[in-house]
């Protein structure tokens, strides 16, 4: 059976594997368990296999992202997930109160994924301001 994602103006073939990777920050984040948990309930429902991990700092999100890409095999559709509190155009880490810029985590998947893959991107930065992406 051949499954399609349709995203204007292409059709892909999604009968492949499907992937959501859940990366979540839980600090000053009441709920934050309860929305990982309702995330990856409805990912596993549509059929996704669900990688999930928690995150404080900018060097933890770096590496579940790497970790991440790398346990994802046969691909034919990625859902992104992150989750934290933001700023401008950021996520907010618990390291020093740094942020990590919302493109240059986009970049880590885009560069380390092929162009053709349909990756549906669902970002979460609480209190931000504005998100460009």
């Amino acid at each position: 059976m051949l499954v399609t994602l349709l995203v204007a103006p292409h059709m892909y073939d999604i009968s492949g594997g499907k992937y959501g990777l859940i990366l979540y920050n839980p600090s000053d984040r009441d709920g934050a368990v309860e929305e990982a948990d309702n995330l990856q309930s409805g990912l596993q429902a549509v059929g996704c296999q669900v990688f999930r991990e928690e995150w404080t700092t900018k060097a933890e999100l770096s590496k579940l992202i790497r970790d991440g890409l790398q346990r994802i095999t046969d691909c034919t559709l990625l859902i992104v997930c992150i989750m934290s509190h933001g700023t401008a155009g950021a996520l907010r880490c618990e390291d020093d109160n740094r942020s990590v810029a919302f493109n240059d985590v986009m970049f880590e998947f885009t560069r380390k994924l092929p162009p053709e893959l349909p990756m549906v991107r669902y970002v979460m930065p609480c209190k931000a301001t504005y998100l460009h992406f």
